[in-house]
C-alpha cells in the first residue's frame, strides 16, 4: 500500500473515519488528560493575551487590547463558545456583528492552534501540513497546501490562519 496519499481522495465516509482515528492517536498520546488539555487551553489563553488581534487592521491599542482580554478569558472559561465570544466583542462596541463573528472566528482558531503547535513541539513534532476545508479553500490556502510540507517553526505556519475567516488546519506530519 502507498503510504502516501491525499486526504482529499477519500470518499466522505472515510475521510471522516480517518479523522476519527487521528483523534484516537491524539488522545493515546495523552492529550485527553485535564493537564494536556489545560495545558493546551493555557496556551492559547497567553496567546489570545499577548498576540491575538495583531493581524487586525486599523484598530486601537485599546481595542487591540480588549479583544486579547476577551479572548484570553474566553479560553479560561471551559463554557465559552464562539457564539459568547462574539457576543462580547460585539457588546464592546467597537465593531459591527459581522466583523465581530469574523474576528472571534479567526482569532480563536489563531489562538487554539498556537496552543495545539506549543504541545505539539513539546511532544516532538517537527513537521505539519495544511489540511484543506471541504468547503471550498481558496487560492491561497491551496498554494500553501501545495508547498507542504512545512517546519513547525516554519514563518508561513505560524501565520495561521492565513486569512479572515480560514477553515483549512493543520495536521501533523507521521513520516
Amino acid at each position: 500500500m502507498d503510504d502516501n496519499f491525499n486526504l482529499d481522495d477519500l470518499e466522505p465516509s472515510l475521510r471522516e473515519a480517518f479523522l476519527s482515528g487521528a483523534v484516537d492517536g491524539a488522545l493515546q498520546l495523552g492529550l485527553d488528560d485535564a493537564d494536556s488539555v489545560g495545558g493546551i487551553n493555557e496556551a492559547a489563553s497567553q496567546y489570545a493575551s499577548t498576540r491575538a488581534a495583531l493581524s487586525i487592521k486599523d484598530i486601537s491599542d485599546t481595542t487591540e487590547e480588549t479583544i486579547q482580554r476577551i479572548l484570553a478569558e474566553a479560553f479560561q472559561d471551559p463554557e465559552s463558545t464562539i457564539e459568547s465570544i462574539t457576543e462580547d466583542i460585539d457588546a464592546s462596541g467597537i465593531f459591527s456583528p459581522g466583523r465581530a463573528a469574523m474576528i472571534a472566528r479567526t482569532e480563536v482558531a489563531r489562538a487554539q492552534m498556537q496552543g495545539t503547535m506549543n504541545t505539539w513541539a513539546q511532544l516532538g513534532v517537527e513537521q505539519v501540513n495544511v489540511l484543506l476545508s471541504e468547503d471550498n479553500p481558496c487560492d491561497i490556502c491551496e498554494e500553501i497546501a501545495d508547498d507542504g510540507p512545512y517546519d513547525l517553526t516554519d514563518p508561513v505556519i505560524l501565520s495561521f490562519p492565513f486569512h479572515p475567516n480560514c477553515q483549512c488546519t493543520l495536521v501533523v506530519v507521521t513520516s
